[in-house]
């Protein structure tokens, strides 16, 4: 059995939640909304958030606030029946959203409520991370 581990942090602002929908030069999930997510590349779930916020954003440390870091989640069977994903759930809180540019991994932007998450096509089991968080 493979472990995959990945965070994925949601950015918040004026009670709505941002979502990046994924481009067609990404590896997995192209077309799909998410939020800011990335492989873990070392042993500190909350650096890599920080990381891949700063990467997909441009947002750095001082644009954005740690209000929650959630307990971790596995899905099985997204890629394959051999492969656990391990999601590491940060919640954040946005000074100033006009500072975000996209980089290539996403084609789109929006802030919705989180209520309205499940009419968006999302990528399998970001309700439930999104719980851990919120």
């Amino acid at each position: 059995m493979t472990i995959n581990q990945v965070v994925t942090s949601f950015l918040l602002y004026d009670q709505k939640i941002l979502i990046l929908k994924r481009s067609q030069k990404v590896g997995s999930q192209r077309g799909k909304w998410a939020g800011v997510s990335g492989y873990l590349e070392g042993n500190e779930p909350l650096n890599q958030a920080y990381k891949e916020i700063r990467e997909e954003t441009s947002l750095g440390e001082k644009d954005i606030i740690l209000i929650k870091e959630g307990s971790y989640i596995d899905f099985q069977g997204i890629t394959s029946d051999t492969t656990i994903w391990r999601v590491f759930p940060f919640l954040f809180s946005v000074i100033n959203p006009d500072k975000i540019v996209l980089d290539w991994e996403h084609d789109e932007m929006k802030w919705i409520d989180p209520q309205r998450l499940k009419d968006y096509d999302i990528i399998r089991g970001m309700e439930e991370v999104l719980q851990r968080v919120f």
